[in-house]
């Protein structure tokens, strides 16, 4: 009988030796898969950032080569589209983000530059969307104008009304008369806007 349980033992360690080597193979086979390497490449759109003021494209701009035409009121002494002291008048600035891809802030700050004739011109209020709203709201240099921009939108528009003040102006009678006879005279306004996309 010491022989039979002989052969049944080393039946039983061949088995179990046998069993062992073919889950270490299977064992080894299952986690090669696992350790398997591939490579992906992910393809997305990348946002636009194409921004047009006043019908012009402002990529890669500094400086904008079209200029804006003010809109000066026709009162009793002063014909419409002509400045004088005393004119009032407005100028819009049109932000159209159709081709843009991402919400972004704007800020815009205007001021009278140094060699602008009429020293006495003035950006006294704003208007944001003036089609929509009538609140004029009082302009401080020193506080910019800010607000936001939704993506994919049209004819953003900030009304800046000016006047050229003649009571508490600058400029006294003769300068005014100066600049009305000299026909090189501009009445210059620097617009300066600054464009940052919203995250979060």
């Amino acid at each position: 009988m010491n022989d039979e349980k002989k052969k049944d033992l080393k039946f039983i360690i061949i088995f179990i030796l046998v069993l062992t080597i073919s889950l270490t193979y299977l064992t080894q086979s299952s986690l090669a898969r696992y350790r398997k390497q591939t490579n992906v490449q992910i393809n997305t759109n990348i946002a636009k950032w194409n921004i047009v003021v006043n019908k012009e494209d402002i990529t890669n701009k500094n400086i904008l080569t079209n200029q804006i035409s003010p809109i000066f009121d026709e009162n009793e002494f002063i014909k419409e589209g002509f400045i004088a002291p005393g004119a009032t008048g407005y100028c819009d600035i049109v932000i159209d983000a159709k081709d843009v891809d991402v919400d972004f802030n704007y800020t815009l700050v205007a001021s009278i530059p140094s060699t602008s004739s009429i020293k006495d011109l003035k950006v006294t209020e704003y208007t944001i969307d003036p089609t929509n709203n009538s609140d004029k709201i009082t302009y401080n240099e020193e506080t910019p104008i800010t607000g936001s921009i939704e993506k994919n939108s049209r004819n953003n528009i900030i009304r800046l009304y000016l006047i050229w003040e003649e009571e508490n102006g600058e400029m006294n009678n003769q300068e005014d008369t100066k600049v009305a006879t000299d026909e090189n005279s501009k009445a210059l306004i620097n617009i300066n806007l600054k464009f940052e996309q919203k995250i979060n």
